[in-house]
Parts: C-alpha cells; structure tokens; sequence
C-alpha cells in the first residue's frame, strides 16, 4: 500500500515489539508492567507484542503466558531458568521468532503514551531502508551506497 507519495504508508508496517522478561519472586509485578503497552490506546493493528520469557520458574511461565494471551500479546520461553537472566539472550531469540521485518527492543517499564507505538512506525516509514540496523551500519561504514 502506498502512501500516495511513492513511500509505504504507517498503516503498512509491521513491528514485533520485543519485551525480554524473567518472572522471579523478588519481581511479582511483571504482568502489570506488561499491561502498560495499553496505554497506548491507539497502536497500530500492525505492531505485534512478543513478550520473551528468559527462564521465569515454570509455575509462573505459566501465569505469564496465560497473562500475555489475555493482553493478545505473543508469547515464547526460553528454557533458560538455571542461567541467570539475560537480556542480550532474549533479545536475540525474539528476533528469531519474530515475524515481521522491523523489531523493537522495549523495557517491560516503559509506559507508552497514546500514539507512541504510530510515531515509531511513522520514523520506520520516514527512514525507509535505514530503519534497519543493518541498513544503517552499511550506510555509516561506508560498505553500502549513500
């Protein structure tokens, strides 16, 4: 779909939000914090929450995942629980298992306001390649075109 100007229009991008977590007992609250991704009351259909669950215990995997399903956000564990917690480990699983062509990396404390997820995919469409990483560090190396 074109946004009239030759370019993608924000209705067109898709976005995995990717939110790396480990529910412990000294952390009770990580479902509520998932919660605060509603704030955002006007996220586009196309930006998808992967919550990446680095090793909670399994009875609270459990509670996790029942929790996402109810909040419609994805859901995958990593089996992980006798490693201490990473988040460079989940980050690289969730791009993984992610779907779509751009990701997010998001803390589960990050409390969006509304319209925050439609600007971010409104600086993909105005970056265009460069909202890749990939794509920039090509770019700023001088390994692609300018």
């Amino acid at each position: 779909v074109s946004d009239g100007n030759g370019g993608t229009s924000t209705a067109t991008v898709n976005l995995t939000v990717i939110i790396p977590v480990r529910w412990s007992p000294d952390r009770t609250d990580i479902d509520e914090r998932l919660a605060y991704v509603l704030h955002d009351d006007q996220r586009p259909a196309g930006v998808h929450i992967l919550v990446i669950d680095d090793g909670s215990p399994h009875h609270l995997a459990a509670r996790l995942q029942s929790a996402c399903a109810e909040l419609g956000f994805g859901y995958h564990r990593i089996d992980s629980e006798t490693s201490t917690f990473s988040i460079g480990r989940a980050r690289n699983v969730g791009t993984q298992v992610a779907r779509t062509r751009f990701v997010m990396f998001q803390d589960a404390d990050l409390l969006p306001y509304p319209g925050f997820y439609r600007e971010v995919t409104n600086e993909i469409v105005v970056q265009g390649p460069l909202a890749t990483t990939s794509a920039l560090w090509r770019r700023i190396s001088g390994l692609g075109a300018r």
